[in-house]
């Protein structure tokens, strides 16, 4: 259980299996893009420290006249997958997000829409 205090979570604690986690350790291969459809990039692998369940919480949006919160996802179980500082570029990011959607879509874990 996770305490702290902002308006996307009025209950003021988060469920969290941080302390816990359901993976520890592990890496994601990812071949990154080449310099044309036919070329295949430069291959990388990222280093997973851990990945833990936890609650998701609300959505803050903020405009001129105010903030809103949307609380809709608020409770729903979340898969909260922390990598090393091994992501160089905002490129080897998509990459990285790429290759964990195909793995966990794959595997069955969930569909990523």
């Amino acid at each position: 259980r996770k305490n702290y205090f902002y308006p996307d979570n009025p209950k003021n604690y988060q469920l969290t299996q941080k302390d816990y986690p359901v993976v520890v350790g592990g890496t994601v291969e990812v071949e990154m893009p080449g310099p044309s459809r036919n070329v295949m990039g430069e291959h990388r692998t990222i280093r997973v420290h851990h990945a833990h369940l936890e609650e998701d919480v609300g959505k803050l949006s903020h405009a001129a006249g105010g903030s809103l919160v949307d609380y809709n996802r608020a409770g729903v179980p979340l898969l909260e997958i922390v990598t090393e500082p091994d992501l160089r570029s905002s490129v080897e990011a998509e990459a990285f997000l790429k290759a964990l959607i195909a793995l966990i879509t794959q595997a069955g874990v969930a569909d990523c829409d």
